[in-house]
């Protein structure tokens, strides 16, 4: 039955078109002007949003109306590169989808009708495989403008770039990861072929004769041991790394400068070691009235692994004035980078928060699940460039975990709670936890007062570990000033 009409849309339908007036169009409002802007407009901004050149694939992100510049030039890059392993994730589900088209199978629970949609843990393997190792930032452009309260806003747009053939490998480890869980979920079929006819009997030949003795030579000298040195790993070098940012006059200028020193330190790494993107199913915990539900998040996530040891041939160079009172400075040092040490490839350690934002004060819990018997360091790692030891602490000297044990951390028994604070004078930071399970405990480097201490002391203590005998998780978080 179609459905029917609002009685004034009949009428106006049914009026003459003489009859009809046109409703005037209110002006669209103009766009703000333009106040401040990274340069020069790049040549990139006029390429398609994706395209590959020099056996590189190119992708771009834009945000607009964003209230905090650096925060924004974090999210852009990452959301690039989410945005290209999208590509990845969904070109094997339409390809599942297509080849599903028609077929009856109840790996899905649905009897009789084809399951053409990735289920939760299907899209939890698929993105689990995919991984963009090389991929890296090569550029960002900015425009300032004031927003509708006054403030500043920025449209912010990054241009990152993956190898071609690491994408086309990516793609494959997603096709094999869905095969794989296919695989898994079908039953066999059920054989329908006629039941076989009974052999024929067997004839009655006289036994044969016993064969005749092997002779007995000399054993043989047993082989030498394979060796079994562990591969060579990539010596730490030296790398360049840069960040160019603007502190508003509302602002301090030395926190700006830890932020800047912060971005110039992901960059060296980025630039030595590549950024990896890799994918898996995030619970999130909503209230809804008086329910509490589950709502499970596909989750593709950006990283770079690398440490950075040491620094040096710092500059801090001042480039412009702002038109609110803040400065344009640029901060540029040579990083010692180096890979970390290998992980042991039997285990695995799991950490899940049930939130990734969080208002100043507001309790921070999460979970911890390790795959084998270990004792666990779990830290913080803090705005101000410090690192913060949550365990082990005064109340629980040592912290141990039994194979496939989950710890939700702070436990009801602690006597302590992690409530995450902005920096002062930031509307929100970007931080995160992160929890190193190990079979060889070391003791940790010595902690201030507070119980912090330096990146470099917890890297060093993190890189001093025997290789192969731990496994490592760390989960960001943004933490926002009150309203």
């Amino acid at each position: 039955m179609r459905p029917l009409l609002p009685l004034a849309l009949v009428l106006a339908l049914a009026l003459p078109a003489a009859a009809a007036k046109p409703k005037p169009v209110p002006a669209r409002a103009a766009a703000p002007a333009v106040v401040d802007r990274s340069g020069p407009a790049p040549a990139w901004l006029a390429r398609p949003d994706t395209y590959t050149e020099g056996g590189r694939t190119f992708a771009r992100a834009t945000l607009d109306e964003q209230p905090d510049l650096q925060a924004a030039l974090e999210d852009g890059k990452y959301q690039a590169l989410r945005g290209l392993a999208e590509t990845v994730v969904q070109r094997v589900q339409a390809e599942y989808r297509t080849s599903s088209q028609g077929a009856s199978n109840d790996v899905d629970g649905v009897g009789g009708e084809a399951a053409t949609e990735l289920t939760r843990s299907q899209f939890a393997s698929v993105a689990e495989a995919v991984d963009l190792v090389g991929a890296q930032r090569e550029g960002a452009y900015w425009e300032k403008r004031r927003g509708r309260d006054g403030e500043p806003v920025y449209k912010v747009i990054v241009l990152v770039s993956v190898p071609a053939a690491q994408l086309d490998a990516a793609r494959e480890a997603a096709r094999g990861a869905l095969r794989t869980v296919r695989t898994a979920a079908t039953p066999p079929p059920r054989p329908t072929a006629e039941p076989a006819s009974p052999l024929p009997p067997r004839p009655t030949a006289e036994p044969a004769s016993p064969p005749p003795p092997r002779p007995t030579a000399e054993p043989a000298a047993p082989l030498p041991p394979r060796p079994t040195a562990e591969p060579a790993a990539l010596a730490p070098r030296w790398v360049q790394g840069r960040h160019e940012i603007a502190i508003p006059g509302s602002q301090a200028t030395e926190a700006g400068k830890a932020q800047a020193r912060d971005a110039a330190r992901r960059d060296a790494i980025e630039r030595a070691m590549g950024v990896g993107v890799s994918g898996r199913v995030h619970g999130e915990t909503t209230r809804d009235g008086r329910k509490t539900r589950q709502v499970f998040v596909n989750v593709l996530s950006a990283r770079a692994d690398g440490l950075a040891l040491d620094e040096r041939a710092t500059t801090w160079r001042f480039v412009a004035a702002l038109a609110d009172g803040g400065h344009k400075y640029v901060y540029e040092a040579s990083f010692l980078v180096a890979p970390p040490p290998p992980p042991d490839p039997t285990a695995h350690v799991e950490l899940r928060l049930p939130h990734t934002v969080y208002r100043a004060g507001e309790a921070l819990t999460f979970q911890v699940t390790s795959h084998q018997a270990a004792t666990l360091a779990v830290v913080n790692l803090a705005a101000d460039d410090r690192v913060y030891v949550l365990y082990p602490n005064a109340y629980t000297p040592s912290l141990a975990i039994a194979a496939n044990e989950t710890l939700t951390l702070p436990g009801s028994a602690d006597e302590f709670a992690i409530r995450p604070e902005p920096l002062p004078g930031h509307a929100r930071d970007r931080e995160a936890i992160q929890v190193v399970a190990t079979r060889t405990w070391r003791p940790l480097p010595v902690r201030d007062a507070a119980g912090s201490m330096s990146r470099k002391a917890w890297l060093e203590w993190l890189y001093g570990l025997p290789p192969r005998s731990y496994a490592a998780a760390d989960e960001g978080y943004e933490v926002l000033a009150p309203d």
